[in-house]
């Protein structure tokens, strides 16, 4: 791979790589989509063993890895999914057991152990433990981790829980946002609200806690 001497060259060079995988998947060439993952994988794996202190390189490594494991599952490549999913969790881990991890380090690996691809590698019980302590380390609360850990009361059959996160991750949307006047529901809290809607669904249900 080229040398450069510049950080921001090289992002903007793996850049190119997940443009193109975005385009790929446009024009639904699952295949071209996943092989220019594989070709950041393999650039930004160098590039993280020439600087293992270099957090950047280890966060875009993981988001490749995560991505292409998405496509492959797409793809029916099961087994190739689990190998660069689990080495993308294993990275997460590492960082996240790092004492005084940021609350945003925990909050991703526990993100991704309640939504990796494939679904037998997730661990909503461990999932559930990290996402607490995301949300006990923020300074104030947040409406990502506070959606995380609603996911993994979810995913631990406690809907009852889930609901009451999830609300909670409104109103701290609500209340950081400024009083403008009312707008469609989109992004996080889009998501949040379709994800609150399952959750009071699930609630309903004779079995629900």
């Amino acid at each position: 791979y080229p040398a450069f001497p510049h950080h921001a060259d090289i992002k903007a060079y793996l850049d190119d790589y997940a443009y193109l995988a975005n385009a790929q998947m446009d024009l639904q060439d699952l295949p071209g989509a996943a092989e220019s993952y594989g070709g950041a994988v393999e650039r930004l794996s160098k590039l993280a063993a020439l600087d293992p202190a270099n957090t950047r390189f280890r966060t875009d490594l993981v988001y490749m890895l995560t991505k292409r494991g998405e496509l492959l599952v797409k793809q029916g490549d099961l087994a190739g999914a689990r190998l660069v999913t689990s080495r993308a969790l294993a990275l997460q881990r590492e960082s996240a057991m790092a004492p005084n991890a940021a609350p945003e380090v925990l909050n991703d690996y526990a993100w991704a152990l309640v939504s990796c691809q494939p679904e037998d590698l997730r661990q909503p019980a461990v999932a559930l433990a990290f996402a607490r302590r995301a949300v006990a380390a923020s300074a104030a609360p947040n409406p990502i981790h506070l959606h995380t850990l609603a996911l993994a009361h979810f995913r631990t059959g406690d809907p009852r829980a889930a609901v009451a996160e999830a609300e909670r991750a409104l109103g701290a949307m609500t209340a950081s946002s400024s009083a403008a006047p009312a707008t469609p529901s989109t992004g996080l809290r889009r998501q949040i609200e379709t994800d609150l809607a399952s959750f009071r669904a699930a609630l309903r249900q004779p079995t629900a806690q």
